[in-house]
């Protein structure tokens, strides 16, 4: 039986397992809404993804 992750919210902000599939996209979702808004540069988001091990 698999068990759900359910994320923990802490200060507003919810965190997950970080090993199950949802908990990888819901990182790699937060991590381009970043390069969108300005937050972080295109070449920071891939150093992330690749360190997140989704490149």
């Amino acid at each position: 039986m698999t068990e759900i992750c359910e994320p923990e919210f802490i200060d507003g902000t919810p965190y997950g397992c970080g090993a199950c599939e949802e908990c990888h996209q819901d990182e790699y979702d937060a991590i381009e809404a970043d390069v969108e808004m300005g937050v972080i540069t295109h070449a920071e988001a891939l150093d992330l993804h690749h360190r997140n091990g989704a490149l």
